[in-house]
């Protein structure tokens, strides 16, 4: 069975009536060019998306086919203002789904993002997922992390060293910094998906209201 193609270069050229010859004629490049970025062979960079794009009058992400691997997975809980993490009880289990082309690692912890919780970062609706790791605190400075204090509360935010010893600093989007905390588990913060990306309705907050 032949592979899909990795590019819809072709598919759009040829609804455009244009031949290979004739396309790299109006970007200025030979045709086996043309032929090599239409079967994968030479790397479609962001470069050649949006010229190409632009010649056939599309976005510059209609050049890649849609995706088609669909996820279901859970939620774990909100984020609230503050960057503070709500946990769900455990007996109201929210999922949600996606049709993404990134792996959907069934171990990732997902929050949705309510309100401005997170702006200008996220907006409502957004979905971010937690990794985990058996790293401490310092190998995650500077990057977008959740943590867990010695009080077991959570809290979202850019990780950097505090005034201490042992201690860390948590930089929050249009919030103070919370300073000098304990951190007992942090969980970086390893994917995002924005509510556009995959709502089944333009108003549709997906995630929120999907009791299962």
């Amino acid at each position: 069975m032949q592979n899909p193609p990795s590019n819809r270069i072709a598919e759009l050229r040829k609804k455009a009536g244009l031949t290979q010859q004739e396309l790299a004629e109006r970007l200025d490049v030979h045709w086996v060019t043309i032929s090599k970025l239409e079967r994968g062979k030479t790397r479609l960079t962001i470069e050649w998306m949006e010229k190409i794009a632009e010649l056939f009058g599309v976005g510059t992400f209609d050049l890649v086919p849609k995706p088609k691997t669909v996820a279901t997975v859970q939620l774990f809980g909100r984020i609230v203002p503050g960057a503070e993490i709500e946990p769900f009880p455990d007996e109201e289990t929210r999922m949600f789904t996606v049709s993404t082309n990134f792996i959907v690692d069934t171990e990732t912890m997902w929050f949705v993002v309510e309100d401005d919780a997170l702006y200008p970062w996220f907006h409502s609706g957004d979905h971010i997922g937690a990794g985990y790791t058996s790293d401490g605190p310092d190998k995650h400075i500077g990057r977008l992390c959740l943590i867990w204090d010695q009080d077991n509360i959570a809290h979202l935010g850019i990780l950097a060293p505090g005034a201490q010893k042992g201690r860390y600093d948590l930089h929050r989007p249009s919030l103070p910094p919370i300073r000098n905390k304990i951190v007992e588990t942090v969980s970086p913060i390893v994917i995002a998906l924005y509510a556009s990306s995959f709502a089944e309705k333009p108003d549709e907050i997906p995630g929120l209201d999907r009791g299962v």
